[in-house]
């Protein structure tokens, strides 16, 4: 996500932050620390290094 051109107010969010209070009138860009991530390992059935590629591709 390309926020360079962009006028919003940038607001991180990570889980120590105080509560803020947002008019709706106004626009804000939100940005997520990793500690929000979550990360779900699954086995595929992959055969072939070509059927890797194109799955790792489609996530790109």
């Amino acid at each position: 996500m390309n926020f360079m051109g962009n006028t919003k107010e940038l607001l991180l969010i990570h889980q120590e932050m105080r509560s803020i209070r947002v008019l709706p009138s106004k626009g804000v860009n939100i940005m997520l620390t990793p500690q929000f991530y979550t990360l779900i390992r699954e086995d595929l059935p992959v055969k072939y290094a070509y059927q890797a590629k194109r799955i790792a591709t489609f996530f790109i």
